[in-house]
């Protein structure tokens, strides 16, 4: 969950004391961030699981003891930190989320150390030079894991983990420590137990992972906890799975760690999202924090967004200023500088300046610097569009693609949509100005500018881009500068002239308050040097963690709107920052990320956040559809590093990749620099390798034919539902068949189509296999693995995958391949006015010129469009085939000499022009096409073949003396045929009797 700022009741103190200004927002721009409408707190954590493990006692101290002396206790049996002789609880926390209580140990930045804490899963994929948790370096360490899990259905279970790069012990007990299961060693790298038969109730499972015990893996160390359960006669049970966090509590000895760890988690997001290492260096950071951030303010090349700041904190910069004379009218910046809280209540900028006449002029000063490149009086005497149609586009607009889901609804929905039987009622918002306010600031063609591209101002991506048009831009800049409006007009629309003397001392005064900490100016204004001092991260500790920012007291240092709990989780924060390596921990860089950049505003996440009900009704799709909310509402998130691949997921979060165009919700952008680690981050949360899979099943043409049948009106049916390329599907239109490869890892896929209900509950796709064998018993003989892998093997296609039966194409008189080749005489581009179209069922076609007697190219995917042979008075060239994936080389396939040609001819000569035939089918309805060559006569057959062509030529009658000499092209190969060779490009066959036979594969490239 997101933290927030809780909004404190202490006075607001002026001074006339230079403050350093530590908050990673400052002279704002529109929104917060995606998700923040408020500023971060900490937050109540989602609930766990009944286990009797929630604490109840805030406190602040951190999840983590000295290694103990003794050995870390087993993790079998009783699980790890329950035993005598380990660390003492610290005071409870708030308690911690769903999941496991976990126990890092092995080398730290001082010896040994041991962190106790929280964890969302207990897997992992941790690559060489990296480390499992940042308190530790990357060689050496421990995890242990322990969890109690609801057993909701009784029945037989078997439990297992998954390992590379070290090994695993695994066991399962009842609440009270009874063994009563222990993994078993079965193929290397898999542990598992026994099938074991469990009531309904609570069972625990402890894992524990050595790093490097039993051997190294070039890859690194990877772990993953899995279980099955036995499916029964009615269909219960359920194949193989990561164990769902919500079902997964910590044990009561391990809770009060657990939760202590989360709370000193959700202090370094806190950390981060205050901007605090921008002014107080972390202690595993040694570059500068300000210069680095204003590199990756202006752009200077895509990062890790970590790297500017710390390996145990992300560190947002604020927005580039050296623009700000075009965004915000002077007036409205002076109120902001000297009260931001006034101007916008929950922002990250603090308060540093007080009341006396040298922090008055100092604002005013710095308001002229900032103003003084830009600044055009015009700018702010626009006016705003008011007509009743454009405001209401600005009103949907803004409250269906996704503003909301962060910063809350304006209107009701019968408002919004005009639609009857909608609720007239506005979920209360967040806080009392969710965008402060907006009219008094922004000029409104700089507004829809910021909207179009928030990553230009706001490079940390608090604020991202929804991939709006300039029109939509205009329009919702229109909408919510008409609906928040300017509250003191006439004092804003005062004239205001820039002062070189005045903008000269605001230099000063920018670089002394410690603007230029958080702040680059971009915009091609020379870019200011702090020149305020602070105390570095590792000396607010102790008594000094209760003084400056973090004394609600304090009137000589910045002033958030800090929370009790707050402070307490920053003071943890730092305390766990402390103590980091350096070496990169992906696992708790993803954690914080998420947290960051509030995924959970519009994604479920291991059992916490979503969209809120209160604002469903707005969730909407861009075309008439039934999908329910499987059409309007952004899928769940859990394990989506198992679900997705990597590349596809870059292609979300970096270059706005959608698979459900239908949403109207939409993927916001958060810019390269700040997202581009998080799939890779996503893929080690899950215990897999990113850009890694399983082994794709073996595929033949049988499969590939398997797989068609079911996906088409004749099997399955699957494109009933979705869409197959640019086709779609009769019905509501779901996800494209055609990208699934692309998208999903095969590894997921095999579980969701066995039970599509337990891994995206609510969807409407049908449970085929819910008893133990398909409902489509002709394919395959009905077995569910076999149909899933020959599925997997067409998606594996792509765009290359031959129509299936049942989708309408909408190209004139395409024709399809059905379950046997398809033959067509029509007019074709390559093979003339006597050519012949070949397709198979597996989707690789082939074009033969009778004239010539001569095969002359292939392709893939769709066959052809007949409308060539019918339109007008027929005589056209045929169209609508797919990709071509190769073409013959040029002149005769086949010479009969009795020496090889010097140079291959590319034209027919009339001793060399062949005499076609026609062609005969075999039982599977395959043509072997047959022609003349002088007086040897000629059989030829073409067949799709494990990705390429085989040829085979059968010749009789060659005259005596006589050699046949085959022109096969590039990247063939020749099977293995006496007296026959390959050489170059140029098979020689000598005939035995006047007869000779070969075959040649070719694998276009």
């Amino acid at each position: 969950m997101t933290p927030t700022l809780h909004h404190s009741a202490s006075a607001r103190t002026r001074s006339s004391a230079r403050a350093v200004l530590t908050c990673s927002l400052a002279i704002t721009l529109l929104l917060t961030a995606c998700g923040k409408s408020e500023a971060p707190k900490t937050p109540a954590a989602p609930a766990a699981p009944s286990s009797s493990t929630a604490p109840s006692t805030p406190s602040s101290t951190p999840a983590t003891t000295p290694a103990p002396s003794t050995p870390a206790p087993s993790s079998e049996g009783a699980a790890a930190g329950s035993s005598a002789g380990s660390a003492a609880p610290p005071p409870s926390s708030p308690a911690a989320p769903a999941g496991w209580y976990a126990v890092y140990s092995g080398p730290g930045k001082s010896g040994n150390a041991e962190v106790r804490t929280h964890a969302t899963y207990a897997s992992f994929a941790i690559a060489p030079g990296e480390t499992i948790e940042p308190s530790l370096t990357e060689k050496g360490w421990t995890a242990a894991y322990s969890g109690v899990i609801e057993i909701e259905e009784p029945g037989n279970y078997r439990f297992m983990v998954e390992t590379e790069g070290g090994s695993a012990r695994l066991s399962i007990s009842d609440v009270n420590t009874n063994e009563l299961g222990r993994g078993k060693s079965t193929t290397p790298g898999k542990t598992m137990t026994d099938w074991i038969k469990l009531p309904a109730g609570k069972v625990q499972i402890s894992v524990r992972f050595t790093h490097g015990e039993g051997g190294t893996s070039p890859k690194g160390a990877r772990l993953r906890t899995l279980w099955e359960m036995e499916r029964g006669s009615m269909g219960t049970g359920f194949y193989p799975e990561p164990i769902p966090t919500a079902r997964v509590a910590a044990p009561k000895f391990g809770a009060t760690f657990a939760a202590a760890g989360y709370a000193a988690l959700q202090g370094r997001i806190l950390l981060g999202e205050l901007g605090c290492a921008h002014c107080h260096a972390p202690a595993d950071s040694s570059a500068s924090v300000a210069a680095a951030s204003h590199s990756h303010a202006q752009g200077e090349g895509a990062h890790d967004h970590t790297a500017h700041a710390s390996t145990t904190s992300l560190t947002r910069v604020g927005p580039t200023l050296g623009e700000i004379g075009r965004r915000a009218n002077p007036h409205w910046l002076r109120e902001w500088i000297t009260d931001p809280h006034k101007v916008r209540p929950g922002t990250h900028m603090p308060d540093v300046i007080g009341t006396s006449e040298k922090d008055l002029a100092d604002a005013d000063a710095i308001v002229h610097f900032l103003v003084a490149p830009y600044y055009d009086q015009a700018h702010f005497t626009q006016a705003v569009a008011t007509e009743t149609e454009v405001l209401a586009r600005g009103r949907e607009l803004y409250h269906t693609v996704g503003c909301i889901q962060c910063h809350g609804a304006f209107e009701s929905p019968l408002a919004v949509f005009g639609e009857t039987g909608q609720s007239n009622d506005v979920p209360k918002s967040k806080v009392p100005l969710p965008h402060g306010r907006i009219g008094g600031k922004w000029n409104p063609t700089e507004l829809a500018a910021f909207l179009k591209d928030p990553l230009k101002t706001r490079p940390s991506g608090r604020m991202p881009s929804l991939n709006l048009s300039d029109e939509e831009a205009d329009l919702l800049a229109t909408y919510l500068i008409t609906k928040w409006p300017d509250e003191n007009k006439e004092a804003h629309a005062a004239a205001f002239t820039v002062d070189p003397a005045k903008a000269e001392a605001g230099k000063a005064a920018f670089a002394a308050r410690g603007c230029a900490d958080c702040h680059a100016m971009g915009g091609n204004v020379a870019e200011i040097k702090s020149t305020t001092k602070a105390p570095a991260l590792a000396a607010l500790t102790g008594q000094a963690a209760l003084r400056g920012c973090l004394d609600a007291a304090s009137t000589t240092t910045p002033r958030f709107e800090l929370s009790d709990n707050d402070r307490a989780a920053l003071r943890a924060g730092i305390e766990a920052s402390l103590r980091g390596t350096g070496v990169r921990a992906p696992l708790d860089t993803e954690a914080r990320t998420v947290a960051a950049l509030n995924c959970r505003a519009c994604h479920t996440l291991d059992g916490s956040g979503g969209v809120p009900s209160s604002l469903r009704p707005y969730l909407r799709t861009v075309v008439e559809i039934d999908l329910g909310d499987e059409g309007r509402v952004p899928p769940h998130i859990n394990l989506v590093g198992w679900k997705l691949t990597t590349q596809w997921m870059r292609e979300v979060f970096t270059e706005a990749g959608r698979a459900r165009p239908y949403m109207a919700t939409r993927m916001p952008q958060f810019g390269a620099a700040n997202v581009g680690e998080l799939p890779a981050q996503l893929g080690s949360l899950a215990g897999v390798w990113p850009d890694s899979d399983t082994t794709d099943p073996a595929s033949s043409d049988d499969t590939l034919v398997a797989g068609r049948q079911l996906v088409g009106d004749g099997g399955l049916n699957c494109i009933s539902c979705h869409a197959f390329g640019s086709l779609p599907p009769a019905g509501a239109p779901g996800p494209n068949i055609s990208d699934f490869a692309a998208r999903l890892r095969l590894d997921w896929w095999r579980t969701y189509a066995l039970g599509p209900a337990r891994q995206k509950p609510g969807t409407r796709m049908p449970a085929f296999f819910a008893t133990g064998k398909s409902t489509k018993t002709d394919i395959l003989g009905g077995d569910p693995q076999k149909q899933i892998e020959a599925m997997w093997a067409y998606f594996n296609m792509g765009s290359f995958a031959p129509t299936p039966s049942g989708v309408q194409t909408g190209k004139g008189l395409a024709l399809s391949v059905g379950d046997k080749p398809r033959i067509f005489r029509t007019f074709m581009k390559d093979a003339g006015s006597r050519g012949i179209a070949v397709g198979f069922p597996v989707g690789t076609h082939f074009g033969y010129d009778a004239t010539n007697a001569r095969l002359v190219d292939a392709w893939k995917g769709d066959f052809i469009d007949a409308s060539g042979a019918w339109a007008n008075r027929g005589g056209m060239t045929a169209g609508g085939q797919g990709q071509v994936i190769w073409k013959a080389p040029e002149g005769p396939s086949l010479l009969i000499a009795r020496a090889p040609p010097a140079t291959w001819p590319t034209k027919f000569s009339p001793d060399i022009k062949p005499r076609f035939g026609g062609y005969r089918l075999d039982e599977q309805g395959v043509p072997t096409f047959l022609y003349s060559l002088g007086a040897a006569q000629v059989e030829e057959t073409f067949t799709p073949s494990a990705g390429g062509i085989r040829r085979t030529f059968k010749l009789t009658g060659v005259p005596e003396g006589f050699k046949v000499f085959c022109n096969a092209g590039p990247a063939a190969m020749l099977e293995n045929a006496p007296g026959v060779t390959l050489d170059g490009q140029t098979i020689t066959a000598i005939p035995s009797s006047g007869a000779t036979q070969f075959s040649v594969t070719i694998k276009p490239s």
